[in-house]
């Protein structure tokens, strides 16, 4: 029995900090999977199909075994709610503040060590990877607004749908990318000095080190505590039921 929640707590962790490694191009028609998710992501937006993109930014942000369909279909109709809200003009958007606030506060969760807590640099520098597979989701304006008309490159507000994917994406480098395991203190000085940043390279013994407190931090929740992580995600992003 214990080893089987034992189990069931790795799976569900891994899930969620377990989105698609990224920055990971959606393959061409030519290698022969024309509608990787990425790609299917942008045909979603560029459609406009509110519903389907959430689902596909949904099982982006939390793909694992064990999540309950009552539980995916209400983080799945907050999305869409928000989304609507948000293209209506009815309501802002998501500060880039409460992405940093989202994601700390899930590595929070899992104790996880203090160079892997996030930044409003590590947010930005993450939307302009994404942006060029992810046009018409990642810092993309709506028509008419101020900052379409005065072509910001980056918006520091978020929509609520590219927030969610956003997040889960940056969530997701913290266990999986060494490059986003430095704090800013030290980026700093791998940009002025060289001669530290040479010494100071990417560390896998940190990526180790967050995914060995993933595990840890997993096993020390219920199982319920564990699935209700998506909802509790979005409420720290300000995507309120």
């Amino acid at each position: 029995m214990k080893r089987a929640y034992r189990f069931v707590c790795l799976i569900v962790a891994a899930g969620i900090l377990g989105v698609a490694f990224f920055p990971q191009r959606p393959l061409s028609a030519e290698d022969g999977d024309p509608e990787s998710p990425w790609m299917e992501i942008e045909k979603a937006a560029r459609a406009s199909t509110l519903s389907e993109l959430a689902k596909l930014v949904y099982n982006q942000a939390f793909n694992f075994e064990g999540l309950s369909a009552t539980t995916a279909d209400e983080v799945i109709d907050r999305m869409v709610r928000h989304e609507e809200l948000y293209r209506r003009k009815s309501t802002g958007g998501v500060p880039e503040i409460n992405v940093v606030r989202a994601v700390n506060a899930m590595l929070d969760r899992f104790d996880a060590p203090a160079y892997a807590y996030t930044d409003v640099y590590e947010v930005r520098r993450l939307q302009l990877g994404m942006v060029g597979e992810l046009p018409s989701l990642v810092a993309h304006e709506l028509p008419g607004s101020e900052e379409a008309d005065a072509k910001q490159s980056i918006n520091p507000t978020l929509s609520p749908i590219e927030a969610v994917l956003v997040a889960g994406t940056l969530a997701h480098q913290k266990q999986h990318n060494g490059e986003f395991l430095f704090t800013f203190d030290e980026q700093l000085k791998r940009w002025s000095d060289p001669q530290y940043g040479n010494t100071l390279a990417v560390n896998d013994a940190r990526v180790e080190e967050v995914r060995a407190s993933v595990e840890k931090g997993a096993l020390t929740m219920s199982p319920s505590d564990l699935l209700d992580l998506p909802n509790r995600f979005l409420d720290d992003l300000g995507i309120h039921p």
